[in-house]
């Protein structure tokens, strides 16, 4: 039984779940900001000023798993806003009510430690900017200076396309 209990452990830790932060309100057909392979009770989020995410999404979720989506708001992972779980599929979406998200979490429903929301998750920075045409773009060799002027690419009225040369 340990055993299995054990190779259990093994394939769950070797699953990726990837966190998004979308610019549209239905988690999809926009730009949008992940983190590839992240770990449960991990923030994924970004501290920009203006955020411009309307949805958080959690996706690559195993069959069997139940996983709560948490997305968050006021700098990366601050204040909790939305929590919903998969009901058994392989994706969740939390859309915006009016505020922006800067940062989203999962965590695994039903395990033994409880998870305290008054505690603020560790967070990690985006990893990857997908484009609404599908284009993906490597984030993890830019400067934090770098990363905090990505914001800018979401809105319409941006013409500066300097940063497209440093990805």
């Amino acid at each position: 039984m340990k055993f299995l209990a054990t190779l259990l452990t093994l394939a769950a830790s070797a699953s990726a779940i990837d966190l998004y932060l979308h610019t549209d309100n239905n988690c999809g057909g926009s730009n949008a900001l992940r983190c590839n392979g992240i770990n449960p009770n991990t923030c994924c989020g970004t501290n920009a000023n203006g955020s411009p995410y309307q949805s958080v999404a959690v996706r690559g979720i195993q069959q069997g798993w139940n996983i709560q989506c948490r997305g968050y708001d006021n700098g990366q992972c601050n204040r909790l806003q939305t929590i919903s779980g998969n009901n058994g599929g392989n994706f969740i979406c939390n859309r915006s009510n009016g505020f922006r998200y800067s940062g989203v979490g999962y965590n695994f429903i039903g395990r033994k430690r409880a998870i305290d929301s008054t505690l603020k998750p560790e967070c990690q920075r985006p990893n990857a900017l997908v484009l609404e045409d599908g284009s993906e773009f490597d984030l993890t060799g830019l400067s934090e200076e770098e990363f905090d002027a990505l914001w800018v690419f979401f809105f319409p009225n941006f013409t500066d396309r300097t940063l497209i040369e440093i990805l």
